[in-house]
C-alpha cells in the first residue's frame, strides 16, 4: 500500500456543527493521496459518531481517542503526530476549511521547490461576510520567494506569516510540541520555521474560522492567560539562539504589555468567573510574571521590571 504523501491532523472536541463541512472539503481535494487523522478529546456531542462513520466509509480517514482528557488542541496534536505516516504534515481545526486544490498546490510546491515549509494565503473566515480580512504575502515577497528560517521566524512573531502551513513530518517531530500550555501550537509554528532551511509561499487559501463562538479561544477562561507562557518561551528561544538584541527587546516589551492586557481581561470578565476560576487566573498570571521577571534578569532587560513587580495583581470587582 502506497503511504500517504500528507497527513492532515484534526483535533476534535464537540465539533458536530462544523465537521460535515470539513469532511466535505477534504473528500473534494484534487490531491487524493492523503490521510486524515482525527483526535477526539472525549467529545460530549455527536462528533465521535460523525468521524467514526466517515472512517468506516473511507480508509483515508482514521480516528484516535485521547487516552485521557487533554483540554486543548495542542495536546491532541502532540498525541496524533505519533501516528502520522505522511511525508508532509498539515494541521486543521475542526471548523477550518481549505480550497479544493490546496493540498495539491502545497505538496506540488514543496516537491518542486525542495522546501521545508509552504505557506498558503489565509482568510480570517466569517461565513456570512463578503469582506473577510486576508493574510497573504509579507511585504517585498512573491510566491516564488525562498526565505530562510530566521527571516521566517521574525515574520511569524507578529503573524505576518501565519501558523497554518505545510511542514515536513520528520522535522516537526524533531522540533516537537510543548503541550503544557494552551498556545503551545502557536509557539511550535514559529520555532519550526526557525529550523527550516528553505520556506516558500503558495497562492491558495486556508480559511481560519472566526465565527465559532464556542471555540476555546473565544471565551475568556483562566487558561487563556497561558498565552503569556508562549511568549516567554519564545523570548528564551531567541536569547539562546542569539537573535539581535533590538528584536528581543521589542518582543520583551510586547510580553510585558501582555501581562497587563490579560490582567484587564480578567478584571473585565470578573462577573463570569467563580472563586476557583479567579484563583486560577491569578495563579497563572503570577507564574507568567515570575517567568518573565526571571528572563528579564538573565537577559538584563529591565524596561517594565518595576511595573511587573508592583502592578500585576488582579483587582476583582
Amino acid at each position: 500500500m502506497t503511504p500517504p504523501i500528507v497527513s492532515i491532523l484534526v483535533p476534535v472536541y464537540n465539533g458536530e456543527k462544523y465537521l460535515g463541512m470539513l469532511i466535505d472539503c477534504l473528500i473534494k481535494q484534487t490531491l487524493t493521496n492523503f490521510e486524515v487523522i482525527f483526535v477526539d478529546d472525549q467529545s460530549e456531542d455527536n462528533s465521535l459518531q460523525i468521524i467514526e462513520y466517515q472512517a468506516s466509509l473511507d480508509t483515508r480517514f482514521r480516528v484516535l481517542k485521547m487516552p485521557k482528557k487533554g483540554g486543548n488542541a495542542v495536546k491532541g496534536i502532540k498525541y496524533g503526530l505519533n501516528y502520522c505516516n505522511g511525508k508532509y504534515f498539515f494541521y486543521m481545526s475542526q471548523d477550518d476549511l481549505i480550497e479544493h486544490d490546496t493540498l495539491e498546490k502545497l505538496v506540488t510546491t514543496a516537491e518542486l521547490q525542495n522546501v521545508d515549509a509552504v505557506i498558503p494565503d489565509m482568510e480570517w473566515f466569517f461565513a456570512n461576510s463578503p469582506n473577510n480580512r486576508r493574510t497573504t504575502l509579507p511585504n517585498g515577497l512573491n510566491y516564488d520567494s525562498i526565505i530562510d528560517g530566521t527571516t521566517a521566524f521574525k515574520l511569524a512573531m507578529p503573524w505576518k506569516i501565519h501558523g497554518f502551513y505545510l511542514r515536513k513530518t520528520y522535522l516537526l517531530r524533531e522540533v516537537g510540541y510543548d503541550d503544557s500550555y494552551l498556545t503551545g501550537d502557536e509557539c511550535n509554528s514559529r520555532k519550526y520555521l526557525f529550523f527550516c532551511n528553505r520556506i516558500t509561499f503558495c497562492q491558495t487559501t486556508f480559511y481560519y474560522r472566526q465565527d465559532n463562538t464556542s471555540a476555546l479561544t473565544k471565551v475568556f477562561r483562566p487558561h487563556i492567560i497561558e498565552d503569556i507562557y508562549s511568549y516567554v518561551h519564545l523570548l528564551e528561544f531567541m536569547y539562546q539562539n542569539s537573535f539581535d538584541r533590538e528584536f528581543i527587546k521589542k518582543w520583551h516589551q510586547h510580553t510585558v504589555d501582555l501581562i497587563f492586557y490579560y490582567r484587564r481581561m480578567a478584571e473585565q470578565n470578573s462577573a463570569t468567573l467563580d472563586d476557583t476560576d479567579k484563583k486560577s487566573a491569578q495563579n497563572i498570571l503570577y507564574e507568567a510574571r515570575s517567568r518573565l521577571l526571571k528572563f528579564s534578569r538573565n537577559s538584563r532587560l529591565f524596561k517594565g521590571y518595576l511595573r511587573l513587580l508592583r502592578k500585576s495583581k488582579i483587582n476583582w470587582q
